[in-house]
């Protein structure tokens, strides 16, 4: 039975998460809703499988897995989380998760799903374990034995060789790894006797592809070896030969002669008999091979296709590709894959820049009926005309899906408008009737209650005006935007009392387009609060391959202790809302804000730009969309680059 772990913020999840995954009996699930408390508690349990969420308090999906991944641990690490962002999936897979699975959809599908790749996960984790054992009895067989042995492939490559044979052949340990077949043979001239000969020999030997050798080598200090070489072959092509070396000296050189023409002719024998076993064997193990292959390839419920990477002729397919596009397995083999494009030119061309994973494209099926789709492709060689294997995602739905809530999303901005506005309207004959029964009482007691009054309606209208600024947020497109200019811009809509520096010139940053509500709020912020603020600056610095963007004033600072509520919503003296506008302003494009001051010599901002979303030049209008943009980062002047 399967030992999994998982951890998720929300208590709800966990229980059907739970109660789903143990339904077919097969694994064991252990919840926990903070992934910080199962670091502090980690080493106490081991897992077979690890699924997290992503977005979590203190520690979120990400941070759990590089954590467990510094420390070691390569417990096989799923994200299930509701988060879809493309970069969100890049990061997850760039730390070492084995798979990123999006909620959302009929649970039992979902969870479905979620087992199907929680048992691929531990089947895989038992194969590389099963993998790195053979390995290390291989290694200690090569050290265990009283010869030495050494490997060479083709190309002259020394692809193996144990302490013996570095040891016999008086080769410094650590110079070995500069060595190939050439440079050792070079080694060996003051050492053997009739060095041409001893060469003329191991050409003659690797001449003959396949044969097998047996010969007595003397060496000048006296000692005489034995060496023994046989061809290595994997699926009956011939990959390298392995060399094997007895120090035999100071036996009788006639007797070993004799017996050298004896085991030469033995070791003829032996190797027709292993070569008859091993053709056997690759056989057997070939149609095991295409058995499950066959049927991994075949239950795999994404469509994939397997093309030549010269040609583009379709090779292979399984049923989930032929329920896909129409066609039966027979028609498809008679297929090329510009056959199956609506756009085969734009298409070729993509396939030439050998992309992981291609831009969306448009395909039909045999019906004729088009629809887009996301292809992942992977090339392979092998030294002989290679193949290129595709995986198709069907992203009709998602596309209707995209559509529909871009739809949804006008409509309800659309209410949400009007209702704001018929509610702004009555505060206002609220606020009126206020101003009317103050102008007409005298009464203490009834005046301080229409203060509390009138206080309230003030605050439902900053509340509403924050909803205003809030819908704004994300829906459009993040631009590229020059910050001296965005930050000037912001500047000049407050009170001038005091003096402003800015020093970022030519940086310009990805963010949403209210990114000038950020700096509006930092200069507010600093006037509100900073009671003796007469300098403000903006600057930045390096910091790896990220920009810190520096904001500070010369004021009174943050107290310690609010250093991070003051992003908090509700947290201040006025609407308590500009701090936290601005955090989520800025977290739309991955780039975060924290205050690192000194209390008491004035607040400090620090903005983090992450590498990919800076450059240091202007954008011009026609790469301003995030795709245009990108291709222009393809081409080396965007993304950090402070050459220019």
């Amino acid at each position: 039975m399967l030992s999994v772990l998982y951890v998720d913020d929300e208590e709800c999840l966990l229980e059907i998460g739970k109660t789903f995954l143990e339904m077919d009996g097969s694994m064991q699930v252990e919840v926990s809703t903070s992934a910080q408390v199962k670091l502090q508690e980690w080493g106490t349990t081991s897992y077979d499988v690890i699924i997290s969420d992503y977005e979590m308090p203190l520690v979120n999906g990400i941070e759990f897995l590089e954590t467990l991944r510094l420390r070691g641990d390569r417990t096989p690490f799923i994200i299930f989380t509701g988060r879809g962002r493309e970069e969100v999936v890049i990061n997850a897979l760039n730390a070492g998760a084995d798979f990123y699975i999006q909620k959302g959809g009929a649970p039992r599908a979902q969870f479905a799903e979620l087992t199907h790749k929680i048992k691929k996960a531990a089947e895989r984790k038992r194969t590389e374990y099963a993998l790195e054992q053979s390995n290390s009895i291989l290694r200690a067989t090569l050290e265990s034995t009283a010869d030495g042995i050494m490997v060479a492939d083709p190309n002259g490559r020394i692809t193996i060789f144990n302490n013996k044979f570095l040891q016999m052949w008086q080769i410094p340990s650590d110079t070995f790894a500069i060595l190939d077949e050439c440079t050792f043979l070079e080694s060996a001239r003051n050492q053997v006797e009739g060095y041409p000969e001893y060469l003329k020999r191991i050409e003659e030997i690797k001449a003959e592809d396949r044969s097998t050798s047996y010969d007595i080598i003397s060496f000048t200090d006296g000692r005489v070896f034995r060496r023994y070489s046989q061809a290595q072959a994997m699926n009956s092509l011939v990959v390298g030969r392995v060399w094997s070396f007895r120090d035999i000296t100071g036996q009788n050189k006639s007797d070993l002669e004799l017996r050298a023409a004896y085991e030469q002719l033995s070791a003829a024998e032996e190797e027709l008999k292993q070569q008859y076993e091993e053709l056997r064997k690759n056989v057997r193990t070939l149609r095991e091979l295409e058995g499950k292959y066959r049927g991994i390839f075949n239950a795999d419920m994404s469509p994939h296709l397997i093309v030549s990477a010269d040609r583009r002729e379709i090779l292979d397919i399984n049923e989930a590709a032929c329920r896909l596009y129409g066609y039966t397995r027979d028609e498809f083999l008679n297929l090329s894959l510009s056959s199956l494009s609506s756009e085969p030119q734009r298409d070729a061309e993509q396939f030439k820049e050998n992309k992981i994973v291609h831009q969306m494209q448009f395909h039909k099926r045999k019906d004729g009926k088009i629809f887009p789709v996301k292809i992942a492709s992977s090339f392979f060689d092998n030294n002989r005309p290679g193949v290129m294997i595709l995986s198709v995602l069907d992203i009709s739905i998602i596309k209707q899906v995209e559509d529909a809530l871009r739809l949804a999303n006008v409509k309800l901005n659309l209410l949400l408008s009007i209702t704001r506005h018929d509610v702004l309207n009555n505060l206002s004959v609220l606020t009126g009737y206020n101003e009317i029964l103050r102008s007409k009482s005298s009464d203490r007691e009834i005046l301080e209650i229409l203060d509390k009054q009138f206080k309230a309606c003030q605050t439902i209208k900053n509340q509403i005006d924050f909803t205003k600024e809030y819908d704004k947020l994300g829906i459009k497109e993040p631009q590229w935007q020059n910050v001296q200019e965005i930050a000037s811009r912001a500047y000049s809509q407050m009170l001038k009392t005091v003096s402003f520096r800015c020093t970022t010139e030519n940086l310009t940053m990805y963010a949403d387009p209210m990114l000038e509500k950020v700096f509006y709020n930092l200069f507010d912020n600093s006037l509100r609060y900073g009671e003796t603020v007469s300098e403000i600056s903006l600057t930045f610095d390096q910091a790896g391959p990220d920009i810190l963007l520096v904001y500070r004033d010369n004021g009174i600072g943050i107290e310690p202790g609010d250093k991070e509520i003051i992003f908090r919503k509700g947290f201040g003296k006025n609407t308590g809302l500009g701090l936290f506008l601005t955090r989520e302003i800025l977290s739309i494009t991955r780039i975060t804000i924290v205050e690192s001051g000194e209390y008491r010599r004035g607040a400090r901002f620090e903005i983090r730009i992450p590498k990919g979303n800076y450059c240091f030049t202007s954008i011009p209008e026609k790469a301003r969309d995030y795709g245009k943009a990108q291709k222009v980062l393809a081409d080396e002047w965007i993304g950090g680059d402070d050459s220019d």
